[in-house]
């Protein structure tokens, strides 16, 4: 790197870039083989997307640790839908709840990572986007709804579990400022 005139900075950044892209990796793949290998795959997959989509927009608990994120995430992303598969409940209840979750999180204000710096233009956006996505979100969740209900679950949980560490991160929140 010093041969092509980077500064130091520069360096900084791509060391850290690498790092943030080796523990994504590792990430995706502790993932894909614990699902793989439990043989639910593709639900895992849709509540995977659909809580991914949900918490870069709506937010939710953020771990100071990197490590404790690091194992709080593989358990929530694979270890957790393995387990919410199990839960059966009626479509309608399904259903009820699904759009009683999806309608708190429009009103909610989404949480960011209060560890991160945002510029005011990005939170206005994030505000707009959240709105959009989640109404995206539900027109899926119908026709998943319909068409494999397995999916529609998987979205229902995601929801769920979206809208409880949002929730999460506000006490959390509450309590530091008192």
């Amino acid at each position: 790197m010093n041969k092509k005139n980077y500064v130091p900075h520069d360096v900084i950044l791509f060391k850290y870039g690498l790092n943030i892209f080796v523990r994504y990796v590792v990430f995706f793949l502790i993932i894909f083989f614990i699902t793989f290998f439990c043989g639910n795959f593709t639900n895992v997959l849709m509540f995977d997307l659909t809580l991914i989509l949900l918490r870069f927009h709506c937010g939710g608990y953020h771990s100071k640790n990197v490590y404790s994120c690091f194992l709080l995430s593989v358990f929530t992303m694979a270890i957790i839908p393995q387990i919410l598969l199990d839960i059966n409940i009626s479509k309608v209840i399904n259903f009820f709840i699904t759009e009683l979750l999806i309608s708190l999180q429009i009103v909610l204000e989404p949480v960011k990572n209060a560890n991160k710096i945002y510029n005011e233009k990005f939170i206005k956006n994030i505000r707009k986007r959240k709105n959009i996505i989640l109404l995206v979100i539900n027109i899926i969740y119908i026709f998943l709804f319909n068409y494999y209900y397995n999916f529609g679950r998987m979205v229902t949980y995601s929801c769920g579990f979206n809208f409880l560490s949002v929730v999460i991160a506000i006490i959390l929140k509450w309590k530091e400022e008192e």
